[in-house]
């Protein structure tokens, strides 16, 4: 008992007389996001779910990027209209990457009164995606590149700056948008068309010069010189293109290399430099749908790259080599603030919400994984949750446990990650299952919820009555049926019994030689709503409610 206790102690979980748990208020300091800051200062940020910022409306950060200005962490996004139209590019702010302030939008769709072609953007015609925002050190401003297109033909970039991170000032002002090298001398004509110069009077019929330009990244070297990478040719290549100094323009005069990468249909780039290494991480082109995740590594950005090489969680099979479902926005490098120079590498994806049960990007979540560098053996691990001690600069995974019961069971979650389906009870656990076996304790006042480490849903009662099913569901801290306590049995077992019902987990079944015991309800702890049982039957029951918490 004392190992198991020393164990949750680390996860920042304490014993009491009563409970194997004592989750009083003063454990954390603030909750949010199904995230917390602890009293040491390091922050549990939930990945996988739908943020919320801390007026509780969701946050639009898709296909967004993390920017570090002194103590603050700004977050950039999509934000769209209900018709996917461009709104504007949302901006959070946090100093603990948990609690999002929402400071508005550093541009939106009228900026400029309403004369550019951002303009567009309510009647659905003008999309952003993918906005990154970066500083410009020399000249003292930011500044914002992004996918500009209409009806995915225009295929343009869109530029513009501001004074301020979060435009608190008001400077953000709109610059420009472009194909790169869309100058009539370079004749460039990537979809293949005589096409002409763009006019502002016939945007809907535009064909301009240039180069093709959708899914895309911003990246400064450590000699302060920035570079844009984005897809071309109807998304079969990636070009990487130097800025001119002012961050404002692609400089032509460094003319990129054709299919730099060496590789085809990668979309979603997202570059970054550890040491003298620089790395790509890029996604497939199927839509909204997830693929396999890779990363290549070169020592110029001209390359030659590496072959490509799957980022995803490879110690378990099936969606997790898709960096856990999801589309790669960003790679940001977390520095020390204790002005160490230590760092952790955190990939940004999106679980857009089109591809799983959700009806418009609006549905979609966020997955943050940390990122292991080391060259072709590079890898990450995903968990619904993260430890980020933003002093010292390191990522982790917080602490898992396994609950498995007298009898040999474990509780498993299903081979899917929808809302309101029943966990399995398996006597063994393979590798390709392992992360469906792990779950984290979750403190809301004096109890917990009980959250899977693969689908991030967190176990719950059906209703409150005898003998119901156990769910896995979407979490919500405020149903009590969510809620759990951890009661001392036998050590090393406990017993887990619902906050609402106040009955335990035990098998589904009827117990009988020829019922397999293969799922979970809830039984009445003194069994008194049984017809029968036996002796032998009682101690099955027992078996199966009486769980050893173990990593």
């Amino acid at each position: 008992m004392r190992k198991l206790l020393a164990l949750l102690a680390a996860a920042a979980l304490f014993f009491s007389g009563c409970s194997a748990f004592d989750n009083s208020d003063d454990q954390v300091i603030t909750y949010s996001n199904y995230g917390y800051v602890s009293q040491n200062g390091t922050s549990v940020v939930a990945t996988g779910v739908r943020t919320q910022d801390t007026d509780g409306n969701d946050v639009f950060g898709s296909g967004g990027c993390l920017l570090q200005v002194g103590k603050y962490f700004y977050w950039y996004g999509e934000h769209r209209f209900a018709n996917y139209g461009f709104y504007g590019v949302s901006c959070y702010r946090s100093t603990d990457l948990v609690n999002w302030e929402n400071f508005g939008d550093i541009v939106r769709w009228d900026i400029a009164d309403s004369s550019t072609i951002l303009s567009y953007g309510p009647s659905g015609s003008v999309i952003v995606e993918r906005p990154k925002v970066i500083y410009n050190e020399a000249k003292g401003y930011y500044v914002m590149w992004g996918h500009l297109d209409i009806g995915y033909g225009l295929a343009g970039v869109v530029v513009c700056k501001g004074n301020s991170p979060d435009n608190s000032d008001g400077s953000w002002e709109y610059v420009d948008w472009f194909r790169p090298f869309d100058g009539v001398e370079f004749n460039v004509h990537d979809n293949n068309s005589a096409g002409y110069v763009y006019s502002e009077e016939d945007i809907r019929n535009a064909d301009p010069y240039g180069y093709m330009s959708r899914d895309s990244t911003l990246f400064v070297d450590d000699d302060g010189t920035a570079y844009f990478a984005s897809s071309y040719n109807e998304n079969a290549y990636i070009h990487i293109y130097r800025l001119t100094d002012d961050y404002l323009h692609i400089d032509e005069t460094y003319w990129p290399t054709d299919n730099v990468l060496n590789t085809s249909s990668r979309e979603a780039p997202c570059i970054f430099k550890e040491g003298d290494v620089y790395y790509c991480v890029t996604s497939g082109t199927a839509g909204w749908t997830s693929t396999v995740t890779t990363i290549q590594y070169a020592y110029d950005l001209r390359g030659p790259w590496s072959s490509t090489l799957t980022i995803g969680d490879t110690e378990s099979a099936g969606q997790l080599t898709e960096s856990d479902r999801s589309q790669p926005a960003f790679v940001f490098k977390l520095e020390a603030t204790d002005g160490s120079g230590d760092h952790d590498w955190l990939y940004m994806g999106d679980r857009w919400g089109p591809a799983f049960g959700g009806s418009s990007p609006y549905d979609s979540q966020y997955v943050w994984c940390d990122i292991y560098l080391n060259l072709g053996s590079s890898h990450m691990y995903f968990s619904e949750a993260l430890m980020i001690d933003i002093e010292h600069g390191k990522i982790s995974s917080p602490a898992y446990y396994q609950l498995n019961d007298l009898g040999g069971g474990y509780i498993v979650n299903p081979s899917t990650s929808f809302s309101g389906q029943n966990p399995e009870r398996s006597t063994s656990v393979s590798n390709s299952d392992y992360y469906k076996s792990q779950w984290r304790f979750y403190p809301v006042g004096d109890a917990y919820m009980i959250i899977n480490r693969w689908s991030g849903m967190a176990l719950s009662s059906a209703d409150d009555a005898l003998n119901s099913l156990l769910t896995v569901s979407t979490r919500n801290s405020s149903d009590t049926k969510q809620l759990w306590y951890i009661d001392d049995y036998m050590s090393p077992y406990y017993k887990i019994r619902n906050k609402c019902s106040g009955y335990y987990i035990t098998d589904s079944h009827p117990l009988s030689g020829s019922v397999a015991q293969t799922s979970w309800a809830y039984r009445n702890p003194y069994w008194t709503a049984d017809s029968i049982i036996t002796a032998a039957d009682y101690q099955t029951r027992i078996n199966y409610m009486a769980f050893k918490i173990a990593p």
